[in-house]
């Protein structure tokens, strides 16, 4: 037994000895080379990834509290440019949804106000700039007459979740992009949550969107096309 414990030492010893050789010398410089190069590597993704989540995340806007604005509605988000706002669902609920640009980056944001109207932000998203209908430049919105761009749009419904609110990037139907209609040209499709004012991502099949952006009515189009 003690002859068999003293083999299995010196084979230990030996493997520890042809171990610290591969990694001596050159090969240790190799080997040092190597391990530096994996740590340089991880510790630029794991920068570019959190440099990246900072750059594109909304969610720190979260819980931001907004004043009221002399005017009367809802106040405008600090470091940001308002493009526009709507009120959502009922007037007790006191939601609302605004659309806000900087930079190269554009958001919308669901906020409550309160009874001094001021606001607080339940929810945002980032839009996609490749979709959307205008580019900034500047610190100016230029606006594009892009029949494959999309528009946000705060008077929609689905036929997926009835009886919800539901805002929408829309775009509008063919021939009548100058008047009040409803379109069915949906990119994507969000459900607001009346208690949270949470965002939640839908199907956009089935939601059609009402874009009355505009003085005219489509309805005498759409009556010349009848006839």
């Amino acid at each position: 037994m003690h002859n068999n414990d003293h083999q299995i030492s010196n084979l230990q010893r030996g493997m520890t000895q042809r171990v610290v050789r591969l990694i001596s010398a050159p090969n240790r410089i190799r080997f040092d080379r190597w391990i530096f190069t994996l740590v340089l590597v991880m510790a630029s993704g794991s920068a570019c990834s959190e440099q990246k989540e900072k750059v594109f995340s909304v969610t720190h806007l979260v819980g931001i509290k907004i004043p009221a604005r002399a005017a009367g509605s809802t106040g405008y988000l600090p470091g940001w440019n308002e493009k526009g706002g709507w009120s959502l669902g009922d007037s007790k609920l006191r939601l609302g949804l605004s659309e806000y640009y900087r930079g190269n980056q554009a958001i919308f944001i669901i906020t409550r106000a309160d009874r001094q109207l001021n606001g607080t932000i339940l929810d945002a998203r980032k839009l996609p700039m490749h979709v959307i209908d205008y580019r900034i430049a500047d610190n100016n919105i230029v606006f594009l007459k892009d029949a494959k761009r999309y528009g946000l749009a705060a008077n929609c419904e689905s036929k997926v979740v009835p009886d919800s609110i539901i805002v929408a990037l829309a775009k509008p139907e063919k021939r009548f992009e100058d008047c009040a209609h409803k379109t069915g040209h949906i990119y994507a499709a969000w459900a607001v949550d009346a208690r949270t004012g949470k965002l939640r991502s839908i199907d956009p099949k089935g939601v059609t969107c009402l874009l009355d952006d505009f003085e005219d009515s489509c309805e005498h189009m759409q009556t010349m096309e009848r006839d």
